[in-house]
């Protein structure tokens, strides 16, 4: 198995080229004025009300199966959380999958704590996860979110939060099933593509290294593929590249 096989979209978010040219997927534009700090690897895309990301295209699914996964990382600036909920009261959308308002993928932490929520034709299904999920401001985390309606493995935990690579909490609760294959994306900020969201929907703060996965099925090896995966710097498919922290020459698996 090789889990570039199951991603739909990448980018590095380092900067205004490596935003306008995906490494899978779409390629990417900012709205409004673009800012780069530090990230993981190398730099990361500093979003906020007066700047934020979307795909120029749309992000064409698989058509037979409705399980995603969402990777990324990212640091808030100016606020913190703990225990998952945000320190200033506000909605901070991370990554927004999406059709119209009432048809989206969103993960996003919350005054309610983080949580990924799927609506379909209005009806909305979502799930809030607080144990364990704690950061400071500017500290850099990694996000791993397993979000399967066919069910993993029993059935069971249909939705699963990876924090910093270990499991803080599952759901039974069965999302709705989506009919479209083609979504936009969202880099930042809530829905209503074209026009500035609400106040406090933004995500203020470095967001760094975002793939999306989508399979028919998800087992526990395409987890444990995805979660190795944001360890690996830069996710270049089907080339060497030089990893700085260890000075080995590595290929992606």
């Amino acid at each position: 198995m090789n889990i570039r096989d199951y991603c739909k979209f990448h980018n590095k978010l380092g900067s205004d080229q490596e935003v306008a040219n995906s490494e899978i997927g779409p390629d990417c534009f900012w709205r409004g004025s673009s800012i780069y700090q530090s990230g993981q690897f190398g730099n990361a895309s500093y979003v906020r009300s007066a700047g934020y990301i979307e795909s120029s295209d749309y992000i064409t699914l698989d058509d037979y199966g409705n399980v995603f996964i969402y990777s990324f990382w990212l640091a808030p600036l100016g606020w913190s959380y703990t225990d998952g909920i945000a320190s200033d009261s506000l909605y901070h959308y991370a990554l927004n999958l999406y059709i119209d308002t009432d048809n989206r993928l969103v993960a996003s932490l919350s005054p309610l704590g983080f949580f990924f929520l799927i609506r379909v034709g209005g009806n909305s299904s979502a799930v809030y996860f607080t144990t364990g999920i704690t950061s400071g401001d500017g500290e850099w985390h990694r996000m791993l979110v397993v979000y399967d309606r066919a069910g993993i493995g029993d059935g069971e935990d249909r939705r699963r939060l990876y924090f910093d690579g270990s499991l803080v909490g599952s759901s039974v609760l069965v999302p709705a099933e989506s009919s479209s294959t083609d979504w936009l994306l969202r880099i930042g900020a809530t829905n209503g593509f074209g026009t500035p969201p609400a106040g406090g929907q933004n995500f203020d703060g470095l967001i760094d290294n975002p793939k999306i996965f989508h399979a028919a099925h998800i087992t526990e090896e395409i987890i444990a593929k995805a979660l190795e995966n944001q360890l690996i710097e830069g996710f270049v498919f089907g080339r060497p590249f030089f990893n700085r922290f260890n000075r080995i020459n590595k290929y992606d698996n």
